[in-house]
């Protein structure tokens, strides 16, 4: 994957040359990853069951305020 694209895309056989192009990929994965999770997962993650029910103040000894 590195060998095409120093080919076809841009020069990174110098690390000098590689850290920007590197910074600027990675700032374009954040908007994709945000993408990501709130089209794809967040759909399925709404769907599941909740694990820990209501606080009740009983079983912690507090009076409610």
């Amino acid at each position: 994957m590195a060998d095409f694209i120093h080919r076809h895309i841009m020069d990174i056989s110098d690390f000098h040359l590689a850290l920007p192009w590197a910074v600027v990929c990675f700032a374009l994965m954040i908007p994709l990853g945000y993408l990501s999770f709130r089209f794809i997962e967040a759909p399925f993650l709404a769907l599941r069951r909740s694990y820990i029910g209501p606080r009740l103040e009983k079983a912690y000894g507090a009076s409610p305020s």
